[in-house]
């Protein structure tokens, strides 16, 4: 009888344990899913970073644009300024002609007034000096067509500074827009999506609570620990209610779990509660 009462607590036993087991590798399947989660917010985080830096790249080479049109805008509106300035100075000459062909032209019509009278050949005279007059009066007006391209110069300097001002305006929306993605990506890294310390190395550590004196699990003196331990920054992976080291006894000497569950090398057969604690490594 005392046999098969002992066999039926070691039944109990491993069932007890087999159950531990159970709900540590549901605790471990869990904390894969919650990793596999922070895997995919590490790789939204990664694409946020990517979309910035193409921003910044198309900021970039926008800004080299914007340079070189404005380099090419300044040398072509000296060069205008130049053709300007010289049209300018032939105008003043042009008016000083127009001014002696008007005098020539008076002139010229009151010799052929006056030749009506007189030889053919002062009346020849005087028709040269107006046909060379009326060539002149069309030079003029052709050189008035000079001033014509004047106008489209100026329009297309007008039009190019304008060109220049939509290309800062959409710099300044490529602005607005990396300044979203990087308080995005501020926030989220707020949030602890950002990785770091969960992805690198970790230390453990354990702790016991005995029971109390009813031989029950101490609530109380487990609260204690937890908030001990969460100040300083530890975290329970782990907790096992182990009654006199039996539970500990049987894993070692009747594990099925395929090394599922860790067993230290201490024993005892204290009736407690185990609690495993790990937090990222300091360096």
């Amino acid at each position: 009888a005392q046999q098969q009462a002992a066999q039926a607590e070691i039944e109990s036993i491993r069932e007890q344990a087999q159950a531990i087991i159970t709900e540590a590798e549901a605790v471990a399947a869990q904390r894969e899913q919650i990793e596999n989660e922070l895997n995919a917010k590490k790789a939204e985080v990664e694409a946020f970073v990517a979309d910035a830096q193409k921003v910044v790249d198309q900021k970039a080479d926008l800004e080299k644009e914007i340079e070189s049109e404005k380099a090419e805008q300044e040398k072509r509106k000296a060069e205008y300024e130049e053709q300007l300035k010289d049209y300018e100075n032939q105008v003043g000459e042009w008016s000083k002609q127009i001014e002696s062909i008007k005098d020539e032209y008076d002139q010229a019509q009151a010799t052929i007034k006056d030749a009506q009278t007189a030889t053919v050949q002062a009346q020849a005279v005087a028709e040269e000096i107006i046909l060379d007059a009326e060539k002149r009066a069309v030079f003029l007006k052709e050189v008035s067509l000079s001033e014509s391209e004047k106008g489209k110069l100026l329009k297309q300097i007008e039009e190019k500074e304008k060109q220049i001002q939509e290309m800062e305006q959409d710099k300044a929306e490529l602005d607005k827009k990396l300044k979203k993605l990087e308080d995005a990506i501020a926030d989220l890294e707020k949030r602890g999506f950002g990785g770091g310390a969960a992805y690198g190395p970790k230390e453990y550590c354990v702790e016991t609570v005995g029971h109390n004196g009813q031989n029950e699990v101490d609530a109380a003196g487990i609260n204690e620990v937890l908030k001990k331990k969460s100040a300083e920054g530890w975290t329970l992976v782990s907790i096992i209610n182990d009654d006199g080291g039996k539970l500990q006894s049987s894993l070692q000497g009747n594990d099925t779990s395929g090394g599922s569950l860790s067993v230290g090398a201490y024993v005892s057969k204290e009736d407690r509660v185990v609690m495993i604690f790990e937090r990222p490594k300091k360096k």
